[in-house]
């Protein structure tokens, strides 16, 4: 019997076409949240020699992956930052004092596009980034300076700061929401500045607009600021060094305090009692140089850089007291800042 070939040629181009549509429809696109959630978490190392940047993707499993090692040649690496809706990303190098440029593929693959230096830039250390304004803000500890470059991704070569803001202490930490700049002071001083509206600040010696203080600190190190939840996570990091008169060790007395509603908490000098805190030998924090948070619902999830012991841990938000890490992984770097895009 003969086939109907009108009829043959209708249904195999039906196939085809529903076979495409339904390879379109289950594609992963890194751009799609819903089709393929990111969560890629960017860990800066300290080490004089590559690699200076490792990544972690996924980084919210129920373990962490061997990350991808990533050549910046950014020696002492130190502030990290990311932006994924403009697909930039910056690394400071304290050592050579220059600021480096990457992008980031749908795969994952991490590309250096280029580096800005500023001779100036005696001590960099974190990094935070407003992306409506492209102005990078990177705190150099030693001198007491917030150095800002404006329309960031595009500084090529040797370059200076079109601000540069001195501050009453050291500054280490650094995050950035909603126009305003959060800097932890470093050392003794146990305290947190927040300067509204920083765009709007012109350089030379500045004045924070509020600030808290967390009394029963004893060396605070870093910060992440989740304006979506009022959500503040600072980093305790004790002893800095070895001493036989630490107890306990500088390698074992770090932890994190949690901090919520805490915008209002800003005010004249305010001194703030956390809500709950993360300390204890089960943590494996001794010395938590940086932190970062995972805010997306069904997560919530801390990520610390624990230098002193060369690991990467992961806590739950709810954890309070000495408990143990949800998930760690040992490193053979020296993770000193560390970003977390998740989206």
């Amino acid at each position: 019997m003969k086939k109907n070939t009108t009829n043959y040629i209708k249904k195999a181009l039906g196939a085809t076409l529903l076979s495409a549509l339904i390879f379109t429809a289950c594609k992963k696109n890194d751009t799609d949240p819903i089709a393929n959630p990111v969560s890629r978490l960017f860990v800066s190392n300290a080490d004089l020699t590559n690699p200076n940047l490792s990544v972690y993707s996924p980084a919210d499993g129920a373990t962490l992956p061997s990350p991808m090692q990533v050549n910046t040649s950014a020696p002492d690496g130190n502030g990290v930052v990311y932006d994924a809706a403009s697909n930039v990303g910056f690394q400071v190098s304290r050592q050579d004092k220059t600021i480096k440029k990457f992008t980031v593929s749908s795969t994952g693959e991490v590309t250096v596009t280029g580096s800005f230096v500023d001779a100036t830039l005696t001590s960099g250390r974190d990094a935070a980034y407003d992306a409506a304004n492209k102005t990078l803000y990177v705190a150099s500890n030693t001198d007491s300076k917030i150095f800002v470059y404006a329309n960031a991704p595009a500084l090529t070569g040797s370059v200076t700061a079109n601000k540069v803001f001195t501050l009453d202490g050291q500054p280490w930490g650094l995050d950035f929401a909603n126009g305003s700049l959060m800097v932890l002071i470093d050392l003794d001083r146990k305290e947190i500045q927040l300067f509204k509206n920083v765009n709007s600040i012109a350089t030379g010696t500045v004045t924070p607009s509020n600030k808290i203080t967390i009394p029963a600190a004893t060396r605070l190190h870093g910060l992440v600021y989740d304006a979506a939840s009022d959500l503040l996570l600072v980093t305790e990091i004790g002893a800095a060094t070895a001493s036989p008169l630490a107890i306990p060790a500088f390698n074992a007395d770090g932890g994190i305090y949690i901090i919520e509603g805490a915008m209002a908490k800003f005010t004249a000098n305010a001194a703030v009692t956390a809500n709950r805190t993360i300390f204890g030998s089960n943590t494996m924090m001794g010395n938590p140089v940086d932190i970062t948070f995972d805010a997306r619902a069904g997560k919530k999830l801390i990520y610390v850089a624990e230098k002193a012991n060369k690991k990467i841990l992961v806590f739950k938000l709810t954890d309070n007291g000495n408990v143990a890490p949800t998930t760690s992984a040992t490193v053979t770097t020296l993770p000193e800042s560390i970003f977390l895009d998740a989206r």
